[in-house]
């Protein structure tokens, strides 16, 4: 996936153009005018620095205290490290693309 997220980054309307052939019910129009939307909210510095896929497990605590906040967990809150690992992130992190968001 992170391969094929790379080529994206580097080729944006061709992925576009074979994304809507394999998905024809897709406005094509619309597509080309949304990826480089879609690349600045999937690539940043972070996955510039660590590569494509990767996050902030501290993200993952505020999803945690904002979901038991609002009554999510009647059984009570899971741990952090019950709900989420990295180790597929480990396995992979020669082959996740380091890029930045495009520029405009």
């Amino acid at each position: 996936v992170g391969k094929g997220w790379g080529w994206v980054h580097a080729n944006p309307q061709e992925a576009v153009k074979k994304m809507v052939a394999a998905y024809p019910e897709m406005d094509l129009g619309w597509e080309e005018k949304t990826v480089n939307l879609v690349l600045k909210l999937s690539f940043d510095g972070a996955t510039a620095k660590d590569g494509w896929g990767t996050f902030d497990p501290a993200s993952i605590e505020e999803q945690l205290a904002l979901l038991d906040k609002v009554g999510q967990y009647p059984n009570g809150r899971p741990a952090a490290a019950d709900v989420y690992t990295t180790k597929i992130l480990e396995l992979s992190a020669a082959d996740r693309p380091k890029l930045d968001a495009p520029a405009a």
